[in-house]
C-alpha cells in the first residue's frame, strides 16, 4: 500500500482554476479600462495643448500685425479723418476693415451643415430639462458658431522680424537681359527665390467649409482662417549687373504684359496679375500694361490694393458699385459650383488665390497651406470701438450692441453703460433706437455704410458690407470728376471742387458753406472719424476633447 508524504500537494481543481481565471479577467478588465481612460485623457490633453498652442501662435501673429500697422502707428496719421490735401501727413499705406452681413446672432446660412450629424457645438435650446434631445433628428443648432465673414486688411511694418516670401531674381552671375522663352521663361536667368521686406500688405479673413460631400475640406459649417501676406518691394523686378565692365539693366519678364496676343484685354491682364500674386508674394498693381510693384504710398490708393482692382469698362462711375471707389468685392454665399473663394471675389476668373481652375480649396494649390493659420474655427469677429455703443445686461451677462440677442421693446432698462467694441452698423441688430435716451453719448459706427458713402448723398451706399477705411485725398486732386454729382455733365471744370479754393454749390441746393467744405469733396471715408480701437476675437473648437478655446486681440488707439 502506497503512502504519501505529509508535504505532498494536490493540484488545483477545475473549479479553483475557473475562479482564478475569473478573478484575473476582472482585474485585467479594470486595468485595461484604467489605461484606456488614461490614454483618452492624455490624448485629449495633447489635443487641447496643440489647439491652444496654435491659437497662441495665431494671436501672436495678429497682435504683431496690429501693433505694426503703418496707418495706426504714426502720431501724424489722422485715422480715417480726411486731411487737407496740403497737409504734411505723408501717405503711409492703409487700414481697412470690412464687416460682412453675418453676426453672432446670424452666424451661418441655411444648408451650410447637416444638423442631424454635424460636430458643430450646440446651445442648450435643443435639450429638455433632463438633458435629452427634444428632436432626435437634430443634434446641433449651430449656435457654437459666431461671426466669421469679416476682413481685416492693412499695411504692416516689422523691422525686427522681416516678412519673407516667394519672388524672383537673377541667378548668381546671370545676365538680366536673358529672360528665356515665353510663356514660362524657365530657360532664362530669372529664377524663383526667397525675398524679404520690412513692410507688407497683410489680409486676414476666414472661409467657411463647404457642405459638398463630393469635395470635403473639413467639417461642413466650420471655418478656416487665412493670412495673406504680400511684400511691399518697390525695387522688385529690375536688376543691374556689370557685364564686361559695363552696367546692364534688365527686368523680370513676368511683369511685362505688353504682348497684345497673350493679353488683348484689361480683363486678361487683370487675370495675369491675380495669377502672378497667386504664385508670388508681391504687392503689385497694373499700370501701362505692366505689373508694377507697389510702394507704401501707392497702397493709400484703394485701386492699387490686393483684390481691389476691377475693370473700369465694367463700372463707369461711382453710381456703379464695384468700380469707383474701388470696392473690395464681397461675397458671403458659397457659389453653386461649391468652390470656396476668398470673401471679396465675385468673378471666378479673378481668384486672388488662384485661377478659376485652381481655387483656394484645391489641394494642388500651394496657397492653401502657405496662408492657412487655423482650422476648426468657430468665429473670426472684428469689432471697432464706439464710445456711444451701449452695453447690455442680458441674463446676467454683459453684451455689446452687436451681440445683444432678442432685444426687447424697452431695452433701455437693460443698458448698463456706454462705450464698447461692436460691429460696424451694430444698431441694425436692435429693435429699439436707444439714441432716444437723454444724455446718450454720440455714436460713430452705428449705421451700415459701404464704400462710396458720402454725407451729401443721403441714403446712398448703405447696407452690407460696411467698411472702415483710412482713405486718401488723392481722388480730390487727380483732376478727374469721379462722382459727376455737380450736374455739369462731365465738364472738365467740374472736377475736384473740394480742392479748387472756391465755394462751390456742387449739388445745386444753394448750400454754400465756405471754400472746399466737406460737402464739395467727391469722396469720403464711410466713417470719417478717428479710429479709437480695434478688437478681433478668434474662437476655435477641438473635436476630440470637445473643448472651445477663444482669444481676443485688442489695439487701443484712444488718446
Amino acid at each position: 500500500m502506497m503512502k504519501f508524504s505529509q508535504n505532498s500537494r494536490r493540484a488545483f481543481t477545475l473549479v479553483e482554476m475557473l475562479v482564478g481565471m475569473a478573478i484575473t479577467l476582472v482585474m485585467m478588465a479594470a486595468v485595461v479600462n484604467l489605461f484606456a481612460n488614461i490614454s483618452e485623457g492624455v490624448r485629449n490633453r495633447r489635443a487641447t495643448m496643440e489647439v491652444s498652442a496654435n491659437l497662441r501662435i495665431a494671436r501672436s501673429q495678429l497682435f504683431n500685425d496690429l501693433a505694426g500697422a503703418t496707418c495706426l502707428k504714426y502720431p501724424k496719421n489722422t485715422h480715417g479723418v480726411m486731411p487737407k490735401p496740403d497737409s504734411n501727413n505723408p501717405p503711409d499705406g492703409y487700414f481697412e476693415y470690412v464687416e460682412g452681413d453675418r453676426s453672432d446672432e446670424r452666424p451661418v446660412a441655411a444648408g451650410s451643415y447637416d444638423p442631424a450629424t454635424s460636430l458643430i457645438p450646440s446651445s442648450n435650446l435643443l435639450y429638455n430639462s433632463a438633458g435629452e434631445l427634444i428632436n432626435a433628428n437634430i443634434v446641433t443648432d449651430g449656435r457654437g458658431l459666431g461671426d466669421y465673414d469679416d476682413i481685416l486688411a492693412m499695411t504692416v511694418e516689422n523691422e525686427a522680424a522681416r516678412f519673407r516670401g516667394k519672388g524672383r531674381g537673377l541667378r548668381p552671375g546671370g545676365d538680366p537681359r536673358n529672360i528665356g522663352t515665353a510663356p514660362d521663361y524657365i530657360d532664362g536667368d530669372w529664377i524663383d527665390l526667397a525675398i524679404s521686406s520690412p513692410v507688407a500688405e497683410v489680409v486676414w479673413f476666414a472661409v467657411q467649409n463647404r457642405n459638398v460631400p463630393s469635395r470635403p475640406d473639413g467639417e461642413p459649417g466650420m471655418r478656416k482662417i487665412y493670412r495673406r501676406t504680400l511684400l511691399v518691394t518697390p525695387w522688385y523686378g529690375t536688376e543691374t549687373k556689370t557685364i564686361s565692365g559695363a552696367p546692364v539693366t534688365g527686368s523680370d519678364p513676368r511683369l511685362d504684359l505688353t504682348n497684345t496676343a497673350d493679353y488683348p484685354t484689361f480683363a486678361s491682364r487683370l487675370k495675369a496679375l491675380r495669377d502672378f500674386q497667386n504664385e508670388y508674394d508681391i504687392s503689385a498693381r497694373l499700370e501701362n500694361q505692366r505689373i508694377v510693384p507697389n510702394t507704401l504710398a501707392d497702397l493709400a490708393r484703394r485701386e492699387f490694393r490686393f483684390a481691389h482692382m476691377t475693370n473700369p469698362a465694367d463700372y463707369p462711375l461711382l453710381t456703379s458699385p464695384g468700380y469707383y471707389p474701388y470696392n473690395f468685392p464681397y461675397e458671403t454665399v458659397v457659389p453653386p459650383s461649391g468652390d470656396v473663394r476668398q470673401p471679396g471675389v465675385d468673378n471666378s476668373s479673378l481668384y486672388p488665390f488662384g485661377s478659376s481652375n485652381q481655387p483656394l480649396d484645391n489641394p494642388t494649390n500651394e496657397r492653401q497651406g502657405e496662408d492657412l493659420v487655423l482650422t476648426d474655427v468657430l468665429a473670426f469677429d472684428v469689432k471697432i470701438y464706439d464710445p456711444g455703443a451701449p452695453l447690455y445686461n442680458y441674463q446676467g451677462r454683459g453684451l455689446d450692441a452687436s451681440a445683444f440677442i432678442n432685444a426687447t421693446a424697452t431695452p433701455p432698462t437693460n443698458i448698463t453703460g456706454f462705450g464698447a467694441y461692436a460691429d460696424l452698423g451694430w444698431i441694425n441688430a436692435l429693435n429699439y433706437d436707444y439714441t432716444l435716451i437723454t444724455g446718450a453719448p454720440t455714436t460713430l459706427y452705428q449705421l451700415n455704410r459701404r464704400v462710396g458713402w458720402h454725407p451729401r448723398i443721403p441714403g446712398s451706399f448703405t447696407g452690407s458690407p460696411s467698411t472702415y477705411d483710412t482713405w486718401t485725398t488723392y481722388y480730390e486732386t487727380d483732376g478727374v470728376d469721379q462722382d459727376n454729382l455737380d450736374g455739369d455733365n462731365d465738364v472738365i471744370t467740374g472736377a475736384d471742387e473740394g480742392t479748387n479754393g472756391l465755394d462751390d454749390d456742387v449739388t445745386g441746393t444753394g448750400a454754400i458753406n465756405g471754400p472746399d467744405d466737406p460737402l464739395e469733396r467727391e469722396t469720403s471715408p464711410p466713417y470719417p472719424h478717428p479710429l479709437l480701437g480695434v478688437q478681433v476675437k478668434i474662437r476655435v473648437y477641438e473635436p476630440d476633447s470637445r473643448q472651445i478655446r477663444e482669444t481676443t486681440v485688442t489695439r487701443n488707439l484712444a488718446k
